[in-house]
């Protein structure tokens, strides 16, 4: 717009508004110049405003800009210009702001370099010798200063800013200053460099003088200062009846080197140290040398030979005491010095070569010492081979179990076990277990059918033994009945795959009696209890009428005498007995061959048993034949191996000293053993879960007395009638006071 058109307009203004000036903004270079959110760059802006106002300009210069004036009305107020603005205040006349911007100048710093003394310093190819030359640089810059000694000359010092920096920072005659921001000075001085010396030391040691530089000392060590190249001798002078044993230079032997009591140490390059020991001059002396041979070894003053050659130096006249030691098993075979034998001399394994006048040799050779028969924890053995340290097991008493070790020391040898000879445990027949850890296999001849055989690997175990435990476990063991000679003992349980004890039940079977009675003991949790013809037996506890399996009694004692168990646990005592009486019914009656058994189960160590306690009676798991004693009770029982000669009902009481004990059985020892006998039972009314006999022709049960006996005319009046109708009738006062049974239960009249 022109600007008579700007006056027009201003003129209506100040006719409408009142007095109105006028604010022209000029902003000139490489910035802006804002007011009221509007900015003005190269240009001019004109703002209208009322009088006495005020008005705030804000300036913003480019990168690298910045402002250069800032004037109002032509007048200069940069100075005034705060935070990049300006205020006008009070506003009363026309206005004119003007803002130009320049560039930032370069900020520059000087560089002052000193240098002072036999050299020079140089930067950017200018250098300074004895004088001082600056330099202008940019603020940040980096500057790289060389400083060259004059030849024999050296730097002393590099101060930046006076900080020595001297050491590590100045490399190769370099350094650099980084970054500069403020104005800085470098100074180097430069120094002579010294020359080279080396510290010499003379160590004296013994009866002797050492001779240097004019000085002659002994016993001591001598320091001195030498140039370098230089050349040093030193004379060695021994006392008398001595002579220098040992000269080394820088810890290197040069004795040999001595010519004439002189030893010259020529260019010394490096700080040397020299050492000369004397010695006196020693009495003729000869060698004597010893050679051991063999199992053991031979000794002199302290050193032993052993398959070898010590040769030791003695003095001409004096005496030696050579010492011999054998190995254990072995002995001195000869001795010899100078290739004469003089084993028949050596006395306590010692010989002494006396008078010693010329090179001496003494030899010794060692021997096996023969053995035939060796003994180790309790196993004997029969010498295989003395050469080759093996044995085999001998005859012994071995009692239950026997343990072979692979190899034992014996007199302080290792001897090796190769075999066993066949007959070599015939004269154990309570021999029930080997372990055989030898890697051969076992070869003795064994009878007992519960022979434990415990090896390593099954190449170890013969085929006609069957209870092979192979490390910890078994596939197959098989327990059975002898008359002898059948003991059987684990002395290291195992795990068996399958196992299996038979034994034949063949007594009658009372009712309401004890009788028929057997013990039993087996060494491993029994699973399965079978008969050829019935099939699966369980005990009475554990069996349910009209099912598949077929019912026979277990006991154990406990704290209340003999009471029903469930199952049979390993190395428990247990008596048992069959159901066998011509009043059961045939399905129920069982006879023969018994069969117990179990799969992948433990068979528990012989030396874990479970004993059971009723008073002072203790009932005691056996595994071994054992003879009658007068402590020991034992079931009258009948079978294959015992007859009943007590007098008493086949299988009805425990008596004292009454016969052999047998593996798997069971027996009581009693504190007090004055009774010859005592029942099973105690109270015989109460004891047994019983089968309901056969039924009458006429289809009712029949009346027993508790010896199994059939009463006749069964009759009773009104007692109990409703529950055994057996004894409905009037003749109930033909029955004495006593307990009966009726239809397989127990009734007790009083």
């Amino acid at each position: 717009m022109a600007l008579s058109g700007w006056s027009n307009c201003f003129k209506e203004i100040i006719e409408e508004q009142g007095t109105i000036y006028t604010l022209r903004i000029t902003a000139s270079g490489y910035g802006y110049a804002n007011y009221n959110g509007n900015s003005t760059r190269n240009d001019s802006r004109i703002y209208a405003l009322e009088k006495g106002k005020s008005a705030t300009i804000f300036f913003s210069s480019d990168n690298g800009y910045r402002i250069a004036s800032v004037k109002v009305n032509e007048s200069d107020v940069t100075a005034d210009v705060a935070n990049n603005q300006y205020t006008i205040s009070n506003i009363a006349a026309n206005t004119t702001v003007s803002v130009s911007f320049e560039a930032i100048p370069q900020t520059t710093y000087t560089l002052s370099i000193t240098a002072s003394g036999y050299g020079s310093a140089t930067y950017n190819g200018t250098s300074a010798r004895n004088q001082t030359r600056t330099f202008t640089v940019n603020e940040g810059a980096s500057a790289t200063v060389s400083f060259s000694p004059d030849n024999g000359y050296r730097i002393a010092s590099v101060k930046v800013n006076n900080a020595d920096v001297t050491g590590a920072s100045v490399t190769s005659n370099r350094y650099t200053i980084s970054n500069i921001n403020a104005n800085t000075t470098v100074s180097v001085t430069f120094e002579a460099i010294p020359p080279t010396t080396h510290s010499l030391s003379i160590k004296v040691s013994g009866n002797g003088y050492v001779l240097y530089n004019d000085t002659y000392f002994r016993n001591k060590t001598n320091y001195y200062t030498v140039s370098h190249g230089s050349s040093e001798t030193i004379a060695i002078i021994p006392d008398v009846g001595n002579r220098l044993s040992n000269m080394k230079v820088n810890n290197k032997v040069v004795t040999s080197n001595v010519i004439d009591s002189l030893y010259t140490i020529t260019n010394i390059t490096t700080d040397t140290n020299v050492e000369v020991t004397f010695e006196e001059i020693p009495p003729t002396t000869f060698s004597l040398s010893i050679t051991a041979s063999g199992n053991g070894s031979a000794t002199y003053n302290g050193t032993s030979a052993r398959n070898q050659t010590r040769t030791f130096t003695v003095n001409e006249g004096s005496s030696a005491t050579v010492s011999f030691t054998p190995d254990n098993g072995y002995r001195i075979g000869s001795v010899k010095v100078n290739n004469t034998d003089v084993t028949a001399n050596v006395t306590n394994n010692q010989y002494t070569v006396s008078d010693i006048l010329t090179n001496t040799s003494v030899s010794v050779t060692f021997a096996d010492i023969e053995y035939d028969n060796l003994s180790n924890n309790g196993v004997n053995y029969r010498v295989v081979s003395n050469p080759n340290k093996t044995v085999s097991v001998a005859n012994g008493s071995y009692g239950y179990w026997l343990t072979v070790p692979a190899s034992f020391t014996a007199n302080g040898i290792d001897w090796a076990v190769t075999g066993i000879d066949n007959d070599v445990l015939s004269n154990n027949p309570q021999l029930a277990a080997v372990i055989w850890n030898p890697a051969v296999q076992f070869t003795a001849s064994v009878t007992n059918p519960n022979f434990l055989l415990y090896v390593t690997s099954s190449q170890y175990a013969p085929s006609a033994i069957k209870n092979v435990v192979v490390g910890n476990t078994a596939n197959s063991i098989t327990l059975t009945d002898a008359s002898s000679g059948n003991n059987f003992y684990c002395p290291r349980e195992f795990t068996a795959r399958s196992i299996s004890y038979s034994h034949s039940y063949g007594m009658t079977t009372g009712i309401s009696e004890a009788r028929g009675w057997e013990s039993i003991s087996l060494p491993f949790d029994v699973e399965a209890i079978t008969h050829s013809s019935k099939g699966t037996l369980v005990p009475f506890a554990n069996w349910q009428e009209g099912g598949s399996t077929k019912p026979f009694w277990l006991y154990q004692l406990d704290n209340g005498g003999f009471a029903e168990a469930s199952s049979i646990i390993a190395n428990t005592p247990y008596i048992i007995s069959m159901p066998n009486n011509a009043e059961y019914l045939d399905e129920y009656r069982v006879s023969g061959t018994i069969t117990f058994s179990s799969t992948d189960v433990t068979v528990k160590s012989s030396e874990s048993l479970q004993n059971g306690t009723y008073g002072d009676r203790t009932f005691i798991p056996n595994f071994i034949n054992q003879d009658a004693n007068s402590g020991f009770y034992v079931l009258n029982s009948v079978n294959n191996y015992s007859a009943n000669s007590s007098g008493y009902a086949e299988g009805s009481r425990f008596v004292r000293n009454l016969r052999t004990i047998h593996p798997f059985e069971a027996y009581i020892a009693s504190a007090n053993n004055a009774k010859e006998s005592f029942p099973i039972f105690e109270d015989e009314a109460t004891w047994i879960r019983s089968l309901s006999p056969i039924p009458s022709p006429e289809g009712k049960g029949g009346i027993y007395d508790l010896s199994g006996r059939r009463i006749q005319g069964n009759k009773v009046t009104e007692y109990q009638s409703d529950q055994f109708p057996a004894l409905q009738g009037g003749a109930r006062g033909r029955l004495q006071k006593g307990v009966y049974i009726v239809n397989g239960k127990k009734i007790v009249i009083r």
